[in-house]
């Protein structure tokens, strides 16, 4: 995997305000980003993950062969998807330790 991490208050601050710049609206940006402070990323029990072929902070990950891997076996690790898109909330794909 090209990158994972645990997301930080101040970094997810700084994600709202690069939308906000861009003129989103707030309800658009929190259909994809938790408020700062509600995220299961504080807390270190969700990941960002992304491969060299995908974006940082974006969905096209799940398109990739990877992510196919990590749907298929990641609860033989220990991981789940607390956010499912069947569950259609605002926080889709979060996969959480």
């Amino acid at each position: 995997l090209g990158d994972v991490y645990k997301r930080q208050v101040k970094r997810q601050r700084e994600l709202v305000e690069e939308k906000r710049k861009k003129n989103i609206p707030d309800k658009e940006i929190f259909h994809v980003l938790a408020r700062p402070g509600y995220s299961e990323h504080h807390t270190g029990r969700a990941l960002d993950i992304h491969t060299p072929d995908s974006a940082l902070l974006e969905e096209d990950f799940e398109h990739t062969d990877a992510f196919r891997w990590m749907k298929k076996n990641a609860k033989k690790y220990g991981f789940f998807m607390s956010y499912p898109r069947s569950q259609h909330q605002h926080r889709r794909g979060q996969v959480s330790v």
